[in-house]
Formats: C-alpha cells, structure tokens, sequence
C-alpha cells in the first residue's frame, strides 16, 4: 500500500520532505500530493514518485493509503492541504508535521474536518497550539519529534561556512556580520530601524540585508520595496553585501555574528545554530502578529522559549545589537535555551516517520 505525503509551500516541503525520504528507506512506497508553489516547482528528486496535483486525482488513484502525512500550509494555497486531510481523515489515519509554532495553524486549519488523527511538533508551544487550534485534541496523539526542517543544521561545519561566505562575498576577517532576513511585511520598517541603530553604535560591520524572495514579486508593492532600498542605503557604517548569489540562506546563518528579523523562520535557524539573534518586534509589529493567530498567541514563541532577544523600540535594539556584536561568549544570554529547545541530533526525521510507522 501507499502513503500519501501533502504539501503546497516552501515550508512544509522542508517539514515534510525528509520523513518521505525516511519513509523510503525504511521500504514504504510513498505517493505525493502538491498544491499551491509545491506543485509549480517540483524538484528531480519529488519527480522520481508518483504525484498527484488534485484531490480528484489522487482519491481515484488511492482512494485507501496507508497513511496520509501533510505538511500544515496556509491560506495562500486556497485550503488545498485542508481539502486533502479532511477527505482522508475518516479512511486513515492522518499525521501532520508543522514547521512552525502552530504555522498556519490559527486560524486557517481550526475546523473540525482539517483536524488530523495525529500531529509532530517541536516544543510544549507547539503542542499547546494544537490544543487551542483544535480544543481535545487528545495529548497521546501529539508527537514531539522537532521539526524535520531543522536537521539539516546538524551537518552544518560553521567554521567552514564561515569561510566560505568570507571569501565568495569579499567579507575581511575579523569584521562582524550582521545578517538582517527580510520578510515582506513590515520589510521596510525593520530594515530602516537596524540599518539606523548600526550606524548609531559606530562600529563597523558587514550588513547583509537578505530580502525576501517575495517582496519584488506579486506579495510585495512598490511602497515596501522603496522602503527596504531605503533602509540599505541609509546603512553607512560599514560595508553592505548582496548574498543572492546564496540559494541556501543556511550558509549566511551560519556565518553571522548576529541575525536579526521580525519573525522570520529564519531566526528559527539560528536559534538551532546557537546564534546570537534578535526579534524587532515594535508595538505595531506585535499587534499584527497577535492578530494573524486571532489573538490566541500573545507572544513569539521564540521569545516565549527564551531563544531570542525580543526589542520594542529603537533603543533595545541598539542595546542588543551592541551586546551581540562585543565578542563576549553568549553575549544574549540565549544558548542554554536554544541547547535545551532544540535538537541537534540530526533525528527528528527519524522520529517522525517512526511515529507515522507506529500508526500504520
């Protein structure tokens, strides 16, 4: 029999694609189901199993799997994973994998009929999200694995990275980089704050302001793209790199003094890394976050875990900043929570695709 794997977005791939291949070396054969970006970018690898690109198309074809597993994507893709669970829930069982504290979660996935049988996460947040999403949502059937995405980091050599990053972008020794990962709300407004508070504190940097691969495509406008280039050339304190070349932001991670965002997955990454990073989130910032989950998170939960350095105005900013880029050896006081938080064992594929295993 088959199992059935879904996704539609950048970030469920990531969730999802390493239990796939986990599954497969573990002798089960594995069908795909993509909607949304996934289905318009399918890789050579994905190209090697079966695909499915509708839910007509794949209930003909496998109108019993084994399992389904499902990536948790948003509303973007026009409730295409939602469509999935819900015609499969009663036929087998289904297990998602979240990439994200409660990602798209609240509210998009809330209904009774998108609810799975059984949910990877990485964190007690994680789990707690689950439970406000879908109140009784049994607490056996939540499986904390870490999210599959992070392994990855487990293989990283950052000296090397490091190195590499130096060299292809020009980057002297010795000079700290500070690696700024855009988003494409609010891009401008935190791009403008950390160029500004860099050029305050006086010491020189390599700023790497890394936009996101969306804001000068159709989510962006030209106003937010006006106010980022505004942002970059308003940084004088130092030198300014542009890391497109870099498909992978990984390596940039990697080799950064400090990250700073809103809150982008990215800083997520660097927490996993054990990276010095910062989260700008203003009070505009924060009530627009706050709203997105319907006011039932009140906090970041990389803050919540104590795995970044939250700022609410230009002045924490600077001081963070400053603190990050000292050289003093955990200069934000976030390591021992980022060792305990997350994972580095390279297993949490491993450990999902045994839970799904346990299921079959």
């Amino acid at each position: 029999m088959t199992i059935l794997a879904s996704y539609s977005d950048q970030g469920s791939r990531l969730a999802v694609w390493p239990v796939v291949e986990e599954l497969r070396k573990r002798g089960k054969e594995v069908a795909l189901v993509l909607g949304g970006i996934a289905a318009k970018t399918v890789t050579e690898e994905e190209k090697r199993l079966r695909i499915f690109t509708s839910v007509e198309q794949v209930v003909s074809a496998c109108p019993k799997p084994e399992a389904l597993i499902t990536g948790v994507c948003g509303s973007k893709d026009r409730g295409f994973g939602q469509a999935v669970v819900s015609t499969y829930r009663d036929r087998r069982s289904t297990i998602a994998i979240t990439d994200d504290w409660g990602n798209q979660l609240l509210p998009d996935w809330t209904k009774l009929e998108h609810m799975p049988d059984h949910i990877c996460v990485n964190d007690r947040i994680d789990a707690e999200i689950t439970t406000l999403a879908w109140p009784g949502f049994l607490s056996g059937n939540i499986h904390t694995t870490g999210w599959p995405g992070l392994d990855g980091c487990a293989g990283i050599d950052v000296v090397r990275a490091e190195r590499q990053v130096r060299r292809r972008l020009n980057i002297p020794a010795g000079l700290p980089i500070v690696l700024l990962a855009g988003q494409v709300g609010f891009a401008g407004i935190v791009c403008q704050a950390v160029a500004a508070a860099l050029n305050k504190i006086g010491r020189e940097v390599c700023f790497i302001a890394r936009e996101h691969s969306r804001l000068r495509g159709h989510h962006g406008t030209a106003q937010k793209v006006q106010a980022w280039d505004r942002g970059v050339k308003k940084f004088f304190n130092g030198i300014v790199r542009d890391s497109s070349g870099f498909d992978d932001i990984m390596p940039l991670v990697a080799s950064s003094t400090v990250v700073v965002s809103a809150f982008s997955t990215v800083l997520i990454k660097a927490a996993a890394l054990r990276k010095p990073n910062i989260s700008i989130l203003y009070p505009r910032i924060m009530r627009w976050y706050i709203g997105m989950s319907e006011g039932r998170l009140k906090e970041y939960p990389l803050v919540e875990l104590g795995c970044s350095r939250k700022v609410e105005n230009r002045w924490e900013l600077r001081e963070a900043l400053e603190q990050s880029l000292s050289g003093a050896p955990n200069p934000l006081g976030l390591l021992t929570n980022q060792e305990k938080h997350f994972s580095l064992d390279g297993k949490n594929a491993e450990r999902a695709a045994g839970a799904v295993m346990s299921l079959i």
